[in-house]
Parts: C-alpha cells; structure tokens; sequence
C-alpha cells in the first residue's frame, strides 16, 4: 500500500468526553486527527488507550504509529506536530453564588473540584497550593474527580467552583440538562493558561504529512468548526 494511502493506528487517551468520547472511535480530538490526514490520502484507526499510559509515551506508541495529545519529549526519537488540541481551563463559578476570583490563590477555602491529577497539569503555582503532601486545613475543600461526577457535582451545588475546560463545561452541561437542572447563569474567571498539545509520530513522513493537513484545516476554518459543533 502507497504511504499516501496507509491507515494509520493512533492512539487517544480513553474517556475525555467531548474530545474522545468513553472507549469510542468518537470525539472532537479524533474527528480533527481524521480531517488532517484525510488531505493525503490516510484514514486512521483508534485505539483507546488509558490516561496514564500517556504519561508513558514510548511504551504508548511502542504497537502505533502515533499517539495523540502528548506533550514533547526531547530526543525520543519520534516526530511531533505542534498545536494539534488546545484546551481552555477556567474556573467557572455561578453568578449567584457572587465569588471573586483574579488568582488561583483565591480558590483557597472555596469548595472546588478539578479534574483527576489536575493539580499536576495546571502550572507550578496550583501545583503548590493544592497538590495532596503536605496536608494543609483548606485542601480539604478542593478534590478531584473524573469529568462526568465533576460536571453533575457542579450542578447539583455540591461544589462552589469547578475547574473545566470550557468545552468539555459546555458538552457535560448539554448531556445533563435534561436530568438536572443547569440553566444557571454561569462566570468564568480566567485565571489559567491556554495548554496546546502535540501528536506524535513515529514516521516523519507521516508527521509531515498531518502538518500539512493541519495547517489546511485550520485555515480554511473546519478546524474551528469542529469545536463549535461539541458547544452548539
């Protein structure tokens, strides 16, 4: 088979609902790898792969061909293709709940839940305040859960403050509003970094390929597209 034309086996971390929905072939992450490498010819195969095998990129990719939404290792050996995802945390508050929130620091004693090892992703100062050693009184406020119980304690005012992606806010948000009530009024502080990722290949032909495919899609605006259609 012509390289133009391989099916190429990626990786994606399992159960990120919208951005790969459960252990599915679905998901905002997938449909845009698909979309690049459609320009030359690829299709690609999914496997799901848990979470914490990311944090072991070459044993990941060890059976693949790529491995999606990593972050780049020096001298690997493999091929990277920046700006591939983005994600957009925020911590998101109920207006009526009238909490002001201009640093993380401010998220001292409110109750508020993150996402599963979020205290190691969101930059050096939140890892400090609330990663689990040493125990201090306040860190008994904030806990981490996965997306789905995060997003539905949330709703269910069992928390003050999540802390999100905004997308994967809307998508959760969208999935529970005919079981709960989420019409609240929301504010989103915007105390925290955009975070883009890379995928990674282990054949640069490839990798230049999905390049290519990337920067189309992005110009042309399909890849703006695809977010909106998991928020509208």
């Amino acid at each position: 088979m012509p390289t133009w034309a391989q099916e190429i086996t990626v990786g994606f971390a399992q159960d990120r609902s919208p951005f790969v929905i459960g252990q599915t072939d679905q998901g905002l992450e997938i449909e845009i790898f698909r979309a690049a490498l459609a320009d030359k010819g690829h299709t690609v195969k999914v496997v799901n792969i848990p979470k914490k095998r990311l944090w072991r990129l070459s044993d990941s990719i060890a059976a693949l061909d790529a491995v999606a939404t990593v972050m780049p290792v020096a001298n690997d050996g493999l091929y990277y293709v920046n700006g591939f995802i983005y994600f957009d945390a925020y911590a998101f508050t109920k207006v009526s709940d009238n909490l002001t929130i201009n640093k993380i620091s401010d998220l001292k004693g409110l109750e508020t839940i993150a996402w599963e090892n979020a205290y190691k992703s969101m930059g050096a100062g939140f890892e400090k305040l609330f990663q689990p050693e040493p125990k201090e009184d306040y860190k008994k406020h904030y806990s981490e859960k996965n997306q789905k119980i995060q997003n539905l304690m949330f709703w269910e005012n069992r928390v003050q403050v999540i802390i999100v992606d905004r997308i994967i806010f809307a998508w959760h948000r969208k999935q529970l509003q005919n079981k709960i009530d989420t019409s609240a009024e929301i504010k989103m502080h915007p105390i925290f970094p955009r975070k883009t990722y890379a995928a990674a290949f282990k054949d640069k032909k490839i990798a230049d390929n999905f390049a290519v495919g990337l920067a189309k899609i992005k110009k042309s605006g399909l890849y703006a597209q695809l977010y909106r259609n998991y928020t509208e």
